[in-house]
């Protein structure tokens, strides 16, 4: 694993957000080097490892370089829908949206998955699909109208890629009484921007329930 940190004086979400072009300049350098697409991944420290074994030493996934990316002052166990919890879920929000501008394929993952294959191919074949902006799973455990999930989620870079996600993160910013998933599903439903949000086959990738 390749390990490049990247302590970020955090003094509030602002400096986080603020400094978060650093990781995304190295997404551009690995997304280079790598000429196909990135996954990009938010953990705890005490998830590294696991996401190691998962992702990165694993025979079935091939030509996979992982960069470890630490992002200071954001480590410690947090609660779900708490202030920190919602700063990550922003600063990830961000990150999307800096990736979009800047070019650079990405596919957002969370370490609490199983994979039993390859992926690549899958996620591949969306990034040429012309009839989708962002591809997520079906949210297995539908409640408040969220029937997309989150993760994995293809983001193909574009303007109105980028103007879609700028405006999920403004609304987290305002409404921190509402998910990013929450967020996501309210605009898609809308079409905001004529962004075209598109879903895995359930067979391919299921979320919340198996």
């Amino acid at each position: 694993m390749e390990d490049k940190r990247i302590h970020i004086n955090n003094e509030g979400l602002l400096s986080l957000l603020n400094q978060g072009m650093e990781i995304v300049d190295y997404g551009k350098e690995l997304s280079r080097r790598r000429a196909l697409f990135i996954y990009v991944l938010i953990f705890n420290h005490g998830y590294r490892h696991i996401v190691s074994n998962w992702l990165c030493n694993t025979a079935h996934f091939t030509k996979i370089l992982c960069a470890y990316v630490s992002v200071g002052n954001y480590d410690a166990p947090v609660d779900f829908a708490s202030y920190p919890f919602d700063a990550i879920m922003l600063f990830r929000a961000y990150l999307a949206t800096a990736f979009a501008e800047s070019s650079v394929k990405v596919v957002m993952i969370e370490a609490d998955a199983t994979w039993f294959r390859d992926p690549k191919h899958l996620f591949a074949s969306e990034f040429s699909n012309e009839a989708v902006d962002i591809v997520a799973p079906r949210n297995g455990g539908i409640s408040r109208g969220t029937i997309r999930a989150m993760s994995p989620m293809v983001i193909k870079p574009s303007n109105r890629t980028a103007r879609f996600l700028k405006g999920l993160t403004r609304r987290l910013e305002r409404l921190f009484d509402l998910s990013d998933q929450a967020v996501y599903n309210i605009l898609c439903l809308s079409r905001y921007l004529g962004l075209r949000c598109g879903m895995f086959y359930y067979e391919d990738i299921a979320d919340g329930v198996w």
